[in-house]
């Protein structure tokens, strides 16, 4: 599909540095093409992502609080609203992922998985149509 909107999650703890690795992220040559990026807060932690930042490095974002809230409506309407050429959440740590897993996307959307380990990086792109 040539339009697909990448969307990448970015789990952990709370206060387990999950805004720093977004930061870090964002901040790279081959992450900072020029983009925009949604990113959806699902907590709040003690890192924050100031409006300067932000504006650097095209990132709006949407805070949810509740994990009912993320559905395949809200990511429609979210899109609809902010037109993001990908999407990032940092998703809550004590919601499931599996909850997150058998999520329907909107039609183009499409979840990008990436497990780092003492052994190295790993990502795999998984499309659910």
């Amino acid at each position: 599909m040539a339009n697909e909107i990448p969307v990448y999650m970015i789990t952990g703890f709370l206060e387990g540095g999950k805004t720093s690795f977004l930061k870090f992220t964002l901040q790279q040559d081959y992450f900072n093409d020029g983009s925009k990026t949604l990113l959806i807060l699902c907590e709040e932690g003690e890192t924050e992502l100031d409006q300067e930042f932000m504006d650097k490095y095209h990132v709006v974002t949407e805070t949810i609080e509740e994990e009912s809230e993320l559905n395949r409506e809200y990511f429609r309407e979210v899109g609809k609203r902010h037109k993001p050429d990908r999407v990032i959440i940092e998703y809550n740590g004590m919601w499931l992922v599996s909850k997150f897993e058998e999520m329907e996307l909107p039609e183009g959307w499409v979840r990008v998985w990436g497990e780092v380990n003492a052994a190295g990086v790993e990502i795999n792109k998984i499309e659910i149509l």
